[in-house]
């Protein structure tokens, strides 16, 4: 039940208290059933009996100085003003509805906002949205506040005004408590002079540092600068470049991949990879020395001249201007803002705009790098192949192949021959023929019969099927989903495993085997398992609970002959330290099980039918039996029986496709 009310922020608390003091009373009585008639009533007398002394309450206010501020450590928002307000109770949590010119306040900062809604110190708020904090203002027209982390994230067209810099963007991430905003959906940041702007930026709005990365632009009145990485510092405008930068004067260009640039001074100093166009000649040197002031430019370390857009270094080369082609060979390095390519030889085709390099091929782009014996690659579409001893290196994953090709800027391929791709996120190793993988979102599609190696618990998993699919369902997460479809096999240490197909997700880290044409089985120690569908739930990377659904069947092998016998409908397996400790039977169960003395001769056999029963285990053998819905037993002295024949229905040992070895996984067949 909900109350509507009007306030001022004084009387809010009182009356916050109040309901405060009901609710507690209302969780506190122990009877349920009895007292709650009583505790509804006890919390309608309480805000009757404000309600009542409200008019009271507001005479006695009238020439009473102001409330002192709210404590700052206070882990509560403190509500200062609204003209109306509504406290609602969802689930187990209160929420306080507030409408029109509300004032909150947290931990030394003030947000003032047309409607919010307030739940202990998180905050949700709407309409013409200010955020003061010391000498930042953030406006807004929604935000989402946490009130523990002190993280406010705020909508749409959002301004922070820090009062030297004004930053404009769509969506931005706050932290009171450190000052540092964040956005990565694009923003423009004016100051006195100078405009930048970004797709991804951090700014600390106490040490006027920012950080920004993704399109980066820097407009001056002096120059232009565009960056893929930037480092700048607000109060003395100096940017520091961190990756391919360009910057464009009156009556320059200059190109490099670090530095920094004084826009107060107009002085800069340009490293790595520097290229200088005036216009007349391109130059690179290892380092450049700009003066705005004093019109010059100066130049150190070893200059090259160009007549393009790229850095190249040889020891010969020539150019075919009829065809449009630069040769260079001889220990040949060509660098652009993309990538730098190293080679014995290499030719430049400026029409298509088309690389084609041999010997001993290194191609480094970001954190990528490829090596190979030759190499095509298209600036138009940032593509390429690779042929001949390829690797593919970069901080997510290592492939060796004998041919690929490749997507530069989506980070995405296909390697082809004999491939190993080693995936340092996943910590898997695939040996395979065919893979199509895409770094962006942790996507790799594997053919050619593909043999996973992953560890687990200081111990080796193998896992081999026609196609393995491994593939991130929320890149906002590290989960991962694993699919092995069609004739998957799994050899463990101690565990077992064939099957039609599997799915294995790092969210739950359960093992899901299907039947397609034949019955998924399992195996571990002496035992066997198999139904129509398996799964296998891990625990602190050991075997926790294994569920046979439908047409479940366990063996235990006590020699060659003697074979204790499970099934039901479904089958329930519980572990310790990797051994079975419990079965749980539900449907149809029954049981051929081999009694032992204490000396561990087999005295008889016990076989059992009954809808459900509840086995225990101990040292691998059946310690105790739980039977329900009245049992039909019969024990067989050893001598009366035909062990050999002594079977349950679809009883079937399948020792011989169980794999053997890690490499028995990948090239055996199904039993036919």
């Amino acid at each position: 039940m909900s109350k509507f009310f009007s306030f001022s922020a004084p009387l809010f608390t009182q009356f916050q208290s109040l309901l405060e003091e009901a609710k507690e009373y209302h969780y506190s009585c122990p009877i349920a059933g009895e007292r709650k008639g009583r505790r509804e009533e006890h919390l309608i007398r309480l805000v009757f009996l404000f309600l009542c002394l409200l008019p009271f309450t507001l005479k006695a206010q009238v020439g009473l100085p102001e409330a002192p501020p709210p404590d700052s450590t206070g882990k509560r928002v403190k509500i200062e003003n609204a003209d109306s307000g509504e406290m609602v109770r969802q689930a187990e949590e209160y929420q306080k509805r507030l409408i029109g010119n509300v004032v909150l306040y947290h931990k030394g900062a003030r947000m003032f906002c047309d409607s919010a809604v307030v739940v202990k110190s998180d905050v949700r708020a709407f309409g013409n949205i200010i955020i003061e904090q010391d000498s930042v203002s953030i406006y807004a027209n929604s935000l989402n506040y946490r009130g523990e982390s002190r993280k406010a994230t705020l909508y749409d067209e959002v301004v922070l005004d820090d009062g030297k810099q004004k930053l404009f963007t769509d969506q931005l991430d706050y932290n009171l408590k450190t000052k540092i905003a964040e956005y990565h959906t694009g923003a423009k940041l004016e100051g006195e002079g100078t405009n930048l702007s970004s797709q991804h930026g951090y700014y600390h709005t106490e040490t006027k540092q920012a950080y920004f990365k993704g399109d980066v632009v820097v407009i001056d009145s002096s120059f232009t600068l565009q960056a893929d990485t930037l480092h700048y510092d607000t109060e003395k405008e100096i940017s520091y470049f961190h990756g391919p930068t360009n910057m464009e004067t009156d009556s320059s260009k200059i190109y490099c991949e670090a530095g920094f640039y004084n826009a107060i001074e107009q002085y800069g100093e340009f490293e790595k990879n520097v290229r200088f166009d005036d216009g007349k000649q391109i130059a690179t040197a290892d380092k450049i020395i700009y003066d705005g002031k004093k019109e010059q430019t100066y130049f150190e370390g070893k200059v090259n001249f160009e007549g393009d857009n790229r850095t190249v270094i040889a020891d010969d080369s020539d150019y075919d201007p009829d065809k449009q082609i630069s040769r260079f060979r001889g220990s040949v390095k060509i660098a652009d803002s993309t990538q730098t390519i190293y080679a014995d030889s290499l030719y430049y085709y400026e029409e298509e705009e088309f690389t084609r390099a041999w010997g001993y091929v290194v191609v480094e782009s970001g954190d990528q790098t490829i090596w190979a014996d030759s190499l095509d690659f298209d600036q138009t579409s940032s593509s390429g192949e690779a042929w001949g001893n390829v690797v593919i290196k970069d901080s997510i994953q290592n492939i060796w192949a004998d041919y690929a090709q490749y997507q530069q800027g989506k980070r995405s391929g296909l390697a082809e021959g004999k491939v190993l791709l080693v995936n340092h996120e996943q910590e898997i190793i695939i040996d395979c023929e065919r893979a199509i993988f895409n770094d962006s979102t942790s996507y790799i599609h594997a053919t050619g019969r593909p043999l996973m190696r992953s560890l687990i618990e200081a111990d080796t998993l193998y896992l081999a099927a026609d196609t393995l699919i491994t593939f991130k369902p929320d890149l906002e997460k590290d989960d991962r989903t694993l699919i092995a479809d069609r004739n998957a096999r799994i050899f463990k240490s101690d565990l077992q495993a064939v099957s039609d197909s599997l799915i294995y997700s790092t969210a739950d880290s359960v093992f899901r085997f299907y039947k397609i044409d034949t019955h998924p089985v399992v195996w571990s120690d002496t035992s066997q398992f198999s139904a129509d569908t398996i799964f296998i739930y891990q625990k602190n990377e050991q075997v926790d609970k294994i569920d046979l659904i439908n047409k479940a069947f366990i063996i235990n092998e006590m020699d060659s002959t003697f074979y204790n016998q499970i099934k039901g409908k479904d089958i329930l397996v519980r572990f310790n330290d990797n051994q079975v400790r419990q079965m749980d039977v539900k449907g149809n169960g029954e049981t051929i099980y081999y009694i032992r003395d204490d000396a561990g001769a087999y005295i008889g056999v016990n076989k059992t039918q009954c809808s459900e029963m509840l086995i225990y285990f101990g040292d691998n053998e059946v310690d105790n039996i739980n039977f329900y819905r009245q049992p039909q037993a019969t024990i067989y002295p050893m001598k009366q029986v035909n062990h050999n024949t002594l079977r349950l229905e679809n009883f079937n040992w399948q020792d011989k496709i169980r794999p053997a070895s890690p490499y028995d996984v990948r090239w055996r067949e199904k039993e036919e």
